[in-house]
């Protein structure tokens, strides 16, 4: 509640409509329900009031704060909308994207095979995956710019206080390679760690592989072919990457959202285009009327 009451406080004096905070609660709710496929419930340990009181409190609070003068950012919701045309919407393909276990980076210009099975994770500074038991994982890191994948792991050997054995060098999609293990002590016992050094033109990469000590025959295979699947991308597999963009389509007199998604191929859902544009499923749209959409475009660096 003060987190909202000082919100519309902010608001009205930096020149904004603080009623439209009931009107963004409103449709925060029913964002959150449509990602969620149910309505919220009270629960006792909830530490934010429920949206329909929020959203009551803030109409009513609305009208007692002084809107200072200020100049708004469009005179009208077609010109704001403008704004927003070509905005990203979604996940972006420059950091990279799963198709199911494989991964890929177009800027990048690489592609790697996890595991399948295994359930994966593309995060700022890595990409990983976690066997379904959780006891084996696989990590994909840069470690630097290109150069010698032995010295790399002298390296990586030397800042992390590892003795480094079995090391061999070796080419991985056309690119120098070199892997070497170590065995480590976790709080479940002793495992091997199967490290993975791949001087890429863009980066050195690390691929760092860990499974318990006694099931080398489960894993050992499974993270050398993880390991041997990196590459360059296809041309096919770069052309076959897309992305969602925002755009402002324009209503037809009566058209209603089925109808114009339709015209407009507009990748969102009827439900999501609803939310967005805080319309009804059912609504007739006015002739002129601007509704935001996605379009599925091909990704371009």
């Amino acid at each position: 509640r003060q987190a909202d009451e000082v919100g519309q406080e902010l608001a009205a004096q930096a020149g904004w409509d603080p009623a439209a905070m009931a009107s963004f609660l409103r449709t925060l709710g029913r964002d959150a329900e449509l990602r969620s496929g149910e309505a919220r419930r009270p629960s006792f340990l909830e530490s934010h009031p429920m949206t329909d009181e929020r959203v009551q409190n803030t109409a009513v609070r609305a009208d007692s704060l002084r809107v200072a003068p200020a100049a708004p950012i469009s005179g009208t919701r077609s010109g704001f909308y403008a704004r927003l045309e070509n905005l990203l919407i979604g996940p972006n393909p420059a950091e990279g994207l799963f198709r199911e276990e494989r991964f890929l980076h177009p800027d990048m210009d690489f592609a790697l095979d996890f595991p399948r099975g295994w359930e994966t994770q593309n995060g700022r500074t890595a990409v990983a995956a976690q066997s379904p038991r959780g006891d084996a994982a696989l990590v994909l890191q840069t470690q630097g710019e290109n150069g010698d994948p032995g010295e790399a792991a002298e390296t990586f050997a030397r800042e992390n206080e590892l003795e480094l054995w079995g090391g061999e060098r070796d080419r991985i999609g056309g690119f120098s390679s070199y892997r070497a293990l170590e065995e480590v002590r976790t709080q479940q016992g002793t495992a091997v760690m199967e490290l993975t050094w791949i001087a890429h033109p863009r980066a050195m990469f690390r691929l760092l592989g860990l499974y318990p000590s006694d099931r080398v025959s489960e894993y050992a295979r499974d993270l050398r072919e993880a390991a041997q699947s990196f590459r360059r991308l296809t041309d096919s597999e770069r052309d076959g990457i897309t992305e969602l963009r925002l755009r402002v389509a324009t209503a037809l007199a009566g058209e209603s959202l089925a109808s114009l998604s339709r015209r407009t191929k507009n990748a969102w859902s009827l439900e999501e285009t609803a939310v967005a544009n805080d319309l009804s499923l059912e609504e007739r749209l006015r002739e002129g009327e601007p509704v935001k959409i996605v379009v599925e475009v091909p990704y371009r660096r």
